[in-house]
Formats: structure tokens, sequence, C-alpha cells
């Protein structure tokens, strides 16, 4: 049967074009098994031998694609002499067992004997057409391990450990971690053997400033991390994970075995600043003015900003653990920060994570009032909350949250510390300068915290002001940069003398009937809004309140009422990224999508008295229709009004682990001093429970493209009709992973999360196959 093409055909054939190419010369074909102690490939290894497998291809493999790379190679690199070299403490080469590739590319060194040490040796094939390197993580005694597929792009892994070697650390550099940091397509495009050299030696003085952070769990962190990274790769050479995806999944997976540790969050988060300082933040330097670069830079600065910001958020949320004597009734600031968190996967670009808390309307209301519930805990009254929250941030100078366009970042490091300049050329040095300034500005901000604490006689632990402080300095520009929690003045009259400023985003328009309150004149509404694809299969739009079935629907909530006693400086910032500043009037703001208002409560009627040991705290809006994920994964619906989720009679499947507040706060009254206005949103996530469709693999010349899978719809109208299907557990022991090419040809019923960016291919996050139809 000849299939359609459908437009997102005629989007993707640019990228089928260049994934093809790459991929068919190298590993065209079909799937099979492979990896582990049974990998493809001319006989089993007796057990209890000490043996490592792998092959060699002439041709690079794509790093995007999903396929067996064993069974796939259309040309490996056959009667290739092979050697496994490992290092001696002075960095001397040793030749320790040798092999031939057959006519499959594939070799075998059985025997592999425990001299030099288990970690990183290096795999070289040689031929009539030159030598092929990589590099093996680790080697395990009695067991035989499958090694990364050796080709022209794998010798970069060789190159990084000989430099290791010469100062004996090669069994202490883990190259998973650095290729979490920086793609291997990042270290590539830096062109300088110097600036390689360079990143590496920075790797191996972080390695030690993680011992001293760390202490004894360093070494165990470390022993996880070489079987994480040879247990990830072996998924990649069995095609069940992409090396773009590999990555990424290593770093949570490292950072799930750190909490597991007891590593306290904060130490994690210092150690990521420090990773910040050292190697991203000097390579991304020289990526952004690398030729033809640009794009793919673009991809890896947004997967290291996502990053940031979990780990971000994972501080803030044992940092509130430490504040509340019960966490149970916090359990709303906990399942909004997992909303965030899956908010966060789904963006498409940098600009998007300034949007995702800037443009979060009632959750960040929610949010910062929270945080005020929880200082409220240890007994800081709303008026010492607004002093807390007045206090100096810190700034390292990556500002990344608060940078809407592209343009290069701010130097990493202002100014010295303890006389020893951030710009040696001794890479410890330089590590010392950056956790000498880091605990610094940590020291600073407790004392700061102590001080305001100090004026009402409370008295915090070292815990609980390290807590504060880490909250304080997740508002930063370089973190969250999400706005202070409103605090009502003192004085109405006079509200920028005694309140916090802070910022609330949404849309402007003019109210029918204006509003005086407190000597003000409040002429426009500041308004929240929710926009879904709404279809009968059942979709949602992630983080919208529960809507009827049927057509796409805008529900719109007032989020505050504005007044402004003049215009006012107002920055624009254009979708290409361009800033203009001009002096505006909250009428002209009514002509924008979004706009951030910055601005001071004119009024403490908003915030209900509760008594708490004597104080007046402000607490949290009543949830009007507040579902809650169960235990079993269902979102139950509490709502007056008996509402529920589309696609059932009072539950829906949805996202595991997600909680979707829906709060409905009292509108604030808010004085505006200045704005922003926001670049146009792009297109929401969108969540899909039960649509229907065929699952697909596109054909080049005839032949199907291994590893790319896409979604086929029943209703054509569909937005995820041609969607690229990947699964949204990036987990491979995950018993939710999905392995797609099981499934081509058939009609399924899937859930999941549709991503469709102006500048990205459209994508299907597969959380389930129901069913097959």
């Amino acid at each position: 049967m000849k299939t359609r093409r459908h437009p997102v055909m005629r989007f993707l054939s640019v990228f089928l074009a260049l994934a093809c190419s790459s991929f068919l010369t190298g590993c065209g074909g079909g799937g099979g098994s492979g990896g582990g102690n049974s990998p493809v490939g001319p006989g089993p290894t007796p057990s209890g031998v000490t043996a490592i497998e792998g092959y060699v291809s002439q041709t690079s493999i794509s790093a995007s694609l999903r396929a067996d790379i064993g069974t796939a190679l259309a040309r490996p690199l056959t009667g290739a002499s092979c050697n496994l070299i490992a290092f001696d403490a002075q960095g001397g080469e040793h030749v320790i067992a040798e092999a031939v590739t057959n006519e499959r590319g594939f070799y075998r060194f059985a025997g592999v004997p425990d001299i030099y040490g288990r970690r990183n040796l290096i795999i070289r094939a040689r031929s009539s057409g030159g030598d092929l390197e990589g590099v093996q993580p680790i080697i395990k005694i009695g067991a035989s391990v499958r090694a990364p597929t050796l080709d022209p792009d794998s010798g970069l892994n060789a190159t990084i450990v000989r430099r290791a070697a010469r100062q004996g650390k090669q069994a202490d550099l883990n190259l998973g971690e650095i290729m979490s940091l920086l793609p291997g397509k990042t270290l590539a495009g830096l062109k300088s053997q110097a600036k390689l050299d360079e990143i590496v030696d920075d790797f191996i003085a972080r390695d030690q400033a993680r011992h001293d952070k760390l202490g004894g769990s360093a070494d165990t962190l470390a022993s996880y991390a070489f079987d994480l990274q040879q247990s990830i790769q072996e998924r990649i050479e069995q095609g069940l994970i992409t090396p773009d995806e590999a990555w990424k999944t290593f770093d949570r997976k490292l950072a799930a075995r750190a909490q597991e540790l007891g590593i306290p969050a904060d130490k994690l988060k210092a150690l990521d600043d420090l990773d910040q300082a050292m190697i991203f933040e000097p390579a991304a330097t020289t990526m952004q003015s690398a030729p033809g670069f640009a794009g793919d830079f673009e991809k890896i600065e947004l997967e290291r900003l996502r990053e940031r910001s979990l780990r971000m958020l994972d501080t803030i949320a044992a940092s509130m653990k430490v504040l509340v004597a019960d966490s149970s009734s916090f359990a709303g600031f906990f399942g909004l920060v997992e909303t965030l968190k899956k908010r966060l996967e789904t963006i498409t670009s940098t600009s998007e994570v300034y949007r995702l808390i800037k443009d979060a309307g009632i959750d960040m209301v929610a949010f910062t009032e929270y945080l005020s519930r929880a200082l409220l805990q240890v007994k800081f009254t709303p008026e010492l909350v607004s002093e807390v929250f007045k206090i100096s941030l810190p700034e390292f100078g990556f500002g990344y949250a608060c940078r809407l366009d592209n343009s290069s970042t701010t130097p990493v490091l202002k100014g010295n510390v303890s006389g020893a300049n951030v710009s040696s050329s001794d890479p410890a040095v330089r590590v010392k300068v950056f956790i000498d300034q880091q605990d610094s500005f940590l020291a600073g901000l407790m004392k700061a915290i102590r001080a305001v604490a100090a004026k009402s006689a409370i008295t915090l632990t070292d815990e609980q002001t390290k807590a504060v402080a880490w909250i304080i300095w997740a508002r930063s520009p370089e973190n969250l940069n999400f706005p202070a929690p409103p605090t009502p003045p003192t004085d109405p009259s006079k509200p920028d003398t005694n309140s916090s400023e802070f910022s609330l985003s949404g849309s402007v328009s003019a109210l029918a009937t204006q509003k005086t309150v407190a000597g003000f004149t409040f002429t426009h509404s500041l308004d929240a809004t929710n926009v879904g694809y709404i279809s009968a299969g059942g979709v949602v739009a992630m983080g919208a309140p529960s809507k009827p079935v049927g057509g796409t629907v805008t529900t719109t909530q007032p989020l505050a009422w504005l007044s402004a006693k003049t215009a006012f400086a107002t920055l624009k910032v254009a979708s290409d990224g361009s800033k203009t500043i001009a002096t505006m009037t909250l009428t002209d703001l009514t002509a924008f999508e979004c706009v951030e208002v910055t601005g001071y409560l004119a009024t403490k009627t908003t915030f209900v008295p509760e008594s708490y040991d004597g104080y007046q705290p402000m607490p949290m809006p009543v949830p009007k229709n507040d579902p809650f994920i169960t235990s079993g994964g269902v979102v139950s619906t509490q709502s007056s009004s008996g509402s529920s989720m589309p696609g059932s009679s009072g539950s829906a499947t949805a996202m595991p682990g997600v909680v979707m507040p829906s709060f409905s706060p009292d509108p604030l009254y808010i004085v505006v001093t200045g704005a922003v206005i926001l670049p146009p949103s792009p297109a929401s996530p969108q969540y899909f429970k039960g649509a229907e469709g065929r699952i697909i693999q596109p054909q080049t010349n005839g032949i199907a493209v291994s590893g790319l899978f896409l979604f086929e719809t029943v209703d054509p109208a569909s937005p995820c009709n041609g969607a690229v299907l990947k699964p949204a557990f990036l987990d491979f022991e995950d018993k939710r992973f999905v392995k797609l090419d099981e499934w081509v040809g058939k009609q399924v019923r899937l859930s999941g999360t549709l991503i469709s960016g102006q500048n990205q291919t459209k994508e299907f996050l597969l959380e389930l196959i129901e069913s097959a139809l």
C-alpha cells in the first residue's frame, strides 16, 4: 500500500536526508539484540572469563537515531588488528590483549588480565586505512562487557583519557560525567587540542573538589558512575537509547544515586555551579564563535540550562523540608515543584525557561506564598519575610534564566577572592577561588538572615539558616529568577516604602468598571491565560484547569488589578531577541500577549489572617479545583462543581508523579512601577490520553530509516499526527520503557505529551502504549 506523504514529512525532509546519509552508510539495517554479557557476535564467551567484545565501523555512527549497532553496520572494518591498551602509574601505554575483526567488524578480547587497573582502557583498531580508537570504561572480572563501537569519531575519548593518564588520573576521569556536561559534538567542535587539554585538567581539579566536599561518598559515587557509564553505553549499542539521550539519563541517575547516599541537595548544587563555571562556561564561550555551530550549541545550552534548573528546584524542595515541621501540609508545594519540573522537560528554547518561571501566573503566586508560609514556620512575620526577600542576591555571573535572547554570557566570575585571580593558569587555583567565593556568598547570606531574625529574637539553627539562604539565592538571575512573595504594606498609602517589589506575568486588559482602593485608582487587570486543544481522545494542556471536551478553549482568570500613577519604563523583547526600552502606560500594554509587571501591593485585604503562635501569616488561597495524584498514578479531581478531567467520569490517567494545582486566589492590588513585554509564547505542550493511530517508519529509497518512528493518527487533524515518537522515560530500567521497533505497523492507542516548537521537529513523548487496536 502506498504511504501518504504527510505535511510533517516535508518538514522532516532535510532532517531525514542528513540523518540517513550518516546512519544508513554506517548502520543501515534492522533490529535485533545485543550488548551486555551476551552480545551479538560469533559464539558465546565462556562463563567466568574476563572479556571485552565490540565492533568497528568505517563510517561514523549517528548520535540521534535508535537502532542496534552491531547488527546494522553497512561498512564494518574487517581484518583489522585490535589492541587493548592499559596505562601504568606514569602514563605509559601497554598492550595487554590482541584480536582481529571478522567480516562483520566484530572482535573479542578474551582472558583480559587485570594488571594496570580496570578503568578507561583504550581499544585501537589498525588497518591500511589508519587507526580507529575508543575507550572501554571498565572491565568486569569474570564477565564479558560490550565496548562502544569504534568509528572515525570515537578517538576523541581516547585523546581525553591520554591527557588524564599523563597526570596519573585516568582511573578517576569519568567520560560519562564529561559527556553529560559537554556532549561529544561540543568537544569535537572545540577544534583545539589546547582547549581540550584545559577542560580535562579542569575536570581533574573539579574531581578533587568533589572529594573535598563529599568525603568518602565521593569514591562510592565515582564507582557507581563507571558502572553506570558501562550500562548506558551497552544500551546505546543495543539501540534502546541514543547517545543524545544517554548522557541526560546518566546525569539524572547519578544525581539520584547521590541522593540515595544522603548527599545534601545544596552540596550537589554547589558542585553543579562549579561545573558551570569551570567547564561549561569556558567551552560555551568558545563554541558560540565556532563557525556553523550555532544551532547545535543552542540545543546543548538548553539541555544544560534545563538540568541546572531541575537541580535548583530540588535544592529548594530540600530546603523547604528543613523549614517545615510537617511536610504533608506542604504537599501542594512539592506537587507544584514536580509540575514545574515536568514543564521544564517540554521547553524548546532557553528563553522559555524565563517564561516558565515568570509566566506561570497563578502557580507563581502559590509558589511564593508557600515560601512565605515556610518562613512563618520558623516565626518570620510577614514584615520579616519582606525583609528576608530584600536581601541582596549574590551572583557568579552566569546570567542564564534572565537571558531572553542568545547573546553572550557575562564573565563567569566577578573579581577575585583571597587575593587569587580567577584567571590563574592553574586549575586547582581556579577551583579554590570559586569554592572560596561560593562559601563567601553563602556565609554572607546566612549573616544577613540572622540579622533579620535577631530583630525579633528569632533563633535559627545553622541548618535552618542555610535552608533560607538557598531559597533566597535561588531567586538570583543565574538560578530560577522567581519573583519575591508579595508582601502587604503597613501603610497602604505608601506601598513603595514598606512592602517588597515583586513581579507577576499575564495579559493586560482595561477594566469596564474602575476600582478605588487605598487612594489608588485601578484601571486594568492582569489575567492568567491557559489555552489547550481538547479532543475527543482527551488531551489536556499541561497545567491548565479541568475543561470540558470539545475544540480549542481559552480560560482567563484575573491575577491582579493594576494601577499606575505615571507612565513607566518598559523593556520590550522581540521574537528575534532584540530589546528596546520605552516609556509606556497600562493602556499601551493591552496590545501585547504577555507582560511581566513589577510593582508593589497597595492593600492588605488579599491575605486572610490566620493565627500561628500569635503571628498573622499570609495563608495559601483555597484551591477551588485541585487534582491530585494517587499512588496508582490516577488523577482524582476534587471540585465544588463536580467537574472532572476529560476522558472519564471522575478520573483520568495523568503524567506519573505530576500534580497540576489550579489555585484561584483573590486578585492582588498592584501599583505598577515597570514592565517587560515578553516575546510571543511557544505552542503549549499538550498531554494526550488515548490518541489512536499507527506507528510507522519513514523510508528513503525504499529502505526504512532505522531508529526513526512516526505516529500516523486516525484523525488527520490531530496535532500529534506525523510527530516523531520518543520514549518519555529515559531510564532504561523503568518498566514503562517502550522499545518502539516492536510496534512498527501496528494500530495503537497512545498516551503522552506533544512538544512542538518553532525551530524543532514535532515530538510526541510516549508515556504509555495503552493497547493495540
